[in-house]
């Protein structure tokens, strides 16, 4: 009895590995891309202040 109950687990197990597999590979990818766009994202928000700032201090010298 015990070894029927381990072959089915067996099975279940290989049947749903590469389905485990593929999920924590699509969820790194994921937070891989969240991850660069919340950088990009960043980066673009510093760029824009960055700009301003120096658009506020031309027009202060001027």
């Amino acid at each position: 009895m015990n070894n029927f109950f381990e072959e089915i687990i067996g099975k279940l197990i290989f049947t749903f590995k590469p389905l485990i597999v593929l999920i924590s590979v699509l969820w790194t990818i994921t937070k891989v891309y969240i991850i660069v766009k919340a950088f990009i994202w960043l980066r673009n928000i510093h760029g824009y202040i960055k700009d301003f700032h120096d658009v506020n201090f031309k027009s202060h010298n001027d």
